[in-house]
Order: C-alpha cells, then sequence, then structure tokens
C-alpha cells in the first residue's frame, strides 16, 4: 500500500496558498485562534490540469504554510466522513441525527467527497482506500 506523502510525489500534486486572515479566537464562531488560507491543489492527468480550491485553517501555534500532504490529508479525511449517510456518519461521530450542526458538518464533508472526486478522477478510490495515510 503506498503512503500519501507517495502518491502526492508520485502524482505531482503542487500547491499555491494565498494567507487570508489571522482569526481571533474571540472573533471565531467555535472559539478556535487560527490562520486562514485558500489553497490551490493542481495536477496534470493525461495532459489536462485538475485544480481544487478551497479553503483551510491552521492553529496559530503552526508558523509556516500549509503543505500539500496536510491539505490533501484534511480533504481526504473530510471526504471519507462524508461518503456515508447522514445516520452512518452520527452513527461514527457518536453525534445525535437530530442535531442541526451535525447535519451542516456531514454536508461539507459530503461536499468535500464530490470535490475530491473530480480533483481525483480515476485515483479517487485509490486515495481514498488504499492509501497509508503517513502525514
Amino acid at each position: 500500500m503506498k503512503t500519501l506523502s507517495k502518491r502526492i510525489a508520485d502524482d505531482r500534486i503542487k500547491i499555491s496558498v494565498k494567507f487570508v486572515d489571522d482569526v481571533h479566537q474571540d472573533n471565531d464562531p467555535d472559539g478556535w485562534a487560527h490562520t486562514a488560507y485558500s489553497v490551490t491543489l493542481r495536477r496534470y492527468v493525461e495532459g489536462r490540469r485538475r485544480q481544487l480550491t478551497t479553503s483551510f485553517r491552521m492553529g496559530v501555534g503552526h508558523i509556516r504554510e500549509p503543505e500539500a500532504g496536510e491539505v490533501m490529508s484534511s480533504l481526504l479525511s473530510d471526504a471519507h466522513a462524508g461518503w456515508g449517510s447522514f445516520v452512518e456518519f452520527c452513527d461514527d461521530m457518536g453525534l445525535s441525527t437530530a442535531s442541526i450542526k451535525a447535519r451542516d458538518t456531514w454536508k461539507a464533508c459530503y461536499r468535500t467527497a464530490g470535490q475530491m472526486r473530480r480533483f481525483l478522477g480515476d485515483q479517487f478510490t485509490e486515495y481514498m482506500w488504499e492509501t497509508d495515510n503517513d502525514i
């Protein structure tokens, strides 16, 4: 089984990062102080460019920009969470199916799964279920 780092290197996935904001915990709805970025992942498949642009946040203890492996690891984790049904998501996470916040989180993970499927194309299955996350 390939590691995530090896797949990223083999597939020449590149990242560009744009600083968005430093968010104080008093200004974040979840009370989390973080640095916000806009990141774009790029790769070429059969001569055609594929890219995925998304927001990405890192805690203020990180004093560097995010790397492709960290972003891919996070997106794949979210894609895994959103792959099943809402009920399965709640069971896995120990959440109530009556929770609006749980529903919103699952929907965000479900959308991420779709974005990753488009970005990774035919390799989506390999990245999701045949990759050892070494990040």
